[in-house]
């Protein structure tokens, strides 16, 4: 795959965007993918013949990293191209933290592999033990509190955003995920997490 930071032509982007979603092109499926184009910084994706894919960025903040939207075809999903692509914009914009928003398990997976800290998370924890500043004292590491930015979004979509509900293989995670998006009222679930 060959990652560039340039956008690709909207009607090209739009039949990607198209069988990514397992929908049929068509107008809506245009004018929603240029809107979204104009929206950030642009990395297409390229599998050396044709576009594969694009994937669009903000910053949140000074150190938040916003993925705003990516896009694969089905054939190069599942192959690390969206850790490779947050990889590249992190390295360019020196982002600390990640932030997406998704009705995908399959996305928060990618997240959850590419941050030490990720939530929503199966686990509920809001902190993390800080061994770093832990000189073996008596008892246990201190428990630092974290800053949650995590949440669900009910019927953001207004339906499901896909036209196939996206799976993951991990039966327990997908039940957990299930629990807290409802794919069919189109719910949406805001990640964030520290790389």
């Amino acid at each position: 795959m060959f990652i560039y930071k340039s956008t690709p032509s909207t009607i090209e982007a739009a039949r990607v965007a198209a069988a990514a979603f397992t929908k049929t092109y068509s107008q809506e499926v245009y004018e929603d993918v240029a809107q979204h184009l104009a929206e950030g910084s642009v990395y297409t994706i390229f599998d050396g013949v044709s576009l594969a894919g694009f994937a669009i960025f903000n910053m949140a903040d000074h150190e938040t990293l916003y993925l705003a939207g990516i896009i694969l075809r089905p054939d190069v999903q599942g192959q690390g191209v969206a850790a490779k692509v947050i990889g590249m914009a992190r390295e360019e914009t020196g982002a600390k933290k990640l932030m997406l928003r998704t009705q995908s398990l399959r996305m928060w997976s990618v997240g959850n592999k590419l941050c030490h800290f990720w939530y929503p998370n199966p686990k509920g924890r809001l902190g993390y033990y800080d061994h770093a500043s832990w000189i073996g004292a008596l008892g246990s590491p201190p428990f630092v509190s974290y800053e949650d930015k995590s949440k669900i979004i009910r019927a953001f979509y207004g339906g499901p955003l896909y036209g196939q509900k996206p799976t993951h293989r991990n039966r327990p995670l997908q039940k957990w995920w299930d629990s807290i998006c409802d794919f069919d009222r189109g719910d949406a679930v805001v990640c964030y997490g520290e790389f």
